[in-house]
């Protein structure tokens, strides 16, 4: 091998660690601000990088939600399942007026590419958007 190969191979996972960083913590100046419009979100604990808070839940996931909850908050609470950020909600109230708010968000199906393209599309009676 010539010698040089050795500085560039040496030189390349120190390029890669930079371009990560690069891509992952760019911001631009839009996106740090906080308008007026947006709330802070609810409490969240600490969560890992790839598994989220996927540590915390034990083995009877309705124990360690409540304890979560007695925690972190008693209405709603981050938490990160993997790279999914889900809101849980722990108490009545809150989730009444959740649902009340917000209840044609939650009257559709997700989108599903499996669905779409077995089913050519979400034509299916289970799969059809709410209203169509």
């Amino acid at each position: 091998m010539f010698p040089w190969t050795f500085s560039v191979l040496a030189l390349f996972p120190f390029l890669l660690l930079v371009l990560h960083y690069l891509a992952t913590n760019h911001r631009t100046p839009t996106t740090c601000k906080e308008t007026k419009n947006h709330h802070p979100p609810p409490p969240s604990p600490p969560r890992l990088p790839i598994i989220g808070h996927l540590h915390l839940i034990g083995g009877l996931l309705h124990v360690s939600l409540r304890e979560l909850a007695h925690r972190y908050g008693p209405d709603l609470m981050l938490l990160h399942l993997g790279q999914v950020p889900n809101l849980i909600v722990s108490s009545p109230r809150a989730a009444e007026a959740v649902l009340r708010t917000h209840d044609l968000v939650f009257a559709s199906r997700p989108y599903s590419l499996i669905a779409d393209i077995l089913l050519y599309g979400p034509s299916d009676v289970g799969l059809s958007p709410y209203g169509e």
